[in-house]
């Protein structure tokens, strides 16, 4: 599922495909390719779509947010009103059910857009999170700059069941790295020791959003992304071998117990990385 915004998410599914095609995730088939936008709706996307068209071997599968009662979700976003953006999302996810096979998981690879609350409900969806599963929720660079501010010293990436509540789902897989040590502690003492001006320098991060140029901020990034694609193909290959599975909000193991953190990759991810 991807709303192909930028070609980081074809990437995100080329690398899944591969590694189906190589059986490095094995006894699968990807059954279909999800967009949320169609063609037309936007160039960028309409290059990638293109592109799919012509060289993937799984059926693309599209339809539109954006043209799916636009007026209704206009209002929706103009009045914050959480209710009836909800109801829009169901009505929206009601249609796209009726367009997709069954499937034992759906990986979200760059879906920008919310399920509604039927989706997550027949659906196994998995969503990327860059965090831990006690971590930060929300976009990764206000993610990272609040592990900054609170000066931990680990953090991780992970995966999680998708729900309604954006990055509340359970956690099904993760990975840890440290953000002390060689490679990092320079960059800490970069930071200013006052805690107002400490504020100030996030303030300022959080408004140049993905822009930042913060080198500790990169630095942390440098790391999380470096165990994206892993983690995605590591905890496919996990549900696969039948390491994993869903039972309704629960992640279960092989005996059937349930992971209350999710599965932890961390020493996998490693050697990959």
């Amino acid at each position: 599922f991807s709303t192909f915004i930028d070609t980081a998410a074809l990437d995100l599914v080329k690398t899944v495909q591969d590694a189906v095609k190589t059986g490095e995730i094995p006894n699968s088939e990807i059954s279909f390719i999800f967009s949320n936008r169609e063609l037309g709706d936007d160039p960028t996307t309409d290059n990638i779509l293109h592109s799919l068209i012509r060289q993937s071997t799984s059926p693309l599968i599209s339809f539109s947010a954006a043209r799916f009662e636009p007026d209704m979700r206009k209002k929706a976003k103009k009045e914050k009103d959480d209710l009836f953006m909800k109801e829009w999302r169901n009505r929206f996810g009601e249609e796209v059910l009726k367009r997709l096979p069954h499937t034992d998981i759906d990986l979200l690879l760059g879906d920008m857009y919310i399920w509604g609350d039927n989706m997550c409900a027949v659906r196994n969806g998995i969503n990327l999170h860059p965090a831990l599963p006690d971590g930060p929720k929300g976009e990764w660079y206000k993610a990272i700059w609040e592990l900054i501010q609170k000066g931990v010293k680990e953090t991780g990436v992970m995966m999680h069941k998708v729900t309604p509540e954006l990055d509340r789902g359970p956690a099904v897989t993760s990975c840890r790295f440290p953000i002390r040590g060689y490679q990092f502690d320079a960059l800490w003492r970069q930071l200013p020791q006052d805690e107002e001006e400490l504020k100030q320098v996030v303030k300022q991060g959080l408004l140049e959003k993905e822009k930042t140029q913060h080198p500790l901020h990169i630095k942390i990034r440098e790391h999380g992304l470096a165990r994206e694609f892993p983690l995605i193909i590591q905890t496919t290959k996990a549900f696969a071998e039948s390491q994993l599975r869903i039972e309704g909000n629960s992640v279960l193991d092989c005996e059937g117990k349930s992971l209350r953190t999710g599965l932890d990759l961390t020493r996998q991810i490693d050697e990959i990385v």
